[in-house]
């Protein structure tokens, strides 16, 4: 397997990640936002793809939960 620094801090960012999301979706919120916080910090913003086949707003990335939804989450944990 190859090793480097990028591999390295990717693989700690998802298991952090894991540890932090209870579902599936709330891992994907969370890449998602990683992702273009990291974007925004070298300057340029993620674009997505339009589905060809797809309905209008398939390929929307629901909204980060609100602090409250998150704490309510971490809650019920």
């Amino acid at each position: 397997m190859i090793h480097s620094a990028i591999l390295q801090e990717k693989d700690g960012i998802q298991e952090k990640l894991s540890g932090e999301s209870g579902s599936i979706r709330e891992y994907l919120m969370r890449s998602h936002l990683a992702a273009r916080e990291i974007a925004a910090s070298y300057g340029f913003h993620l674009h997505y793809a339009k589905m060809l086949n797809g309905k209008p707003g398939d390929h929307s990335v629901p909204p980060f939960p609100t602090k409250e939804r998150r704490v309510a989450m971490e809650a019920s944990s």
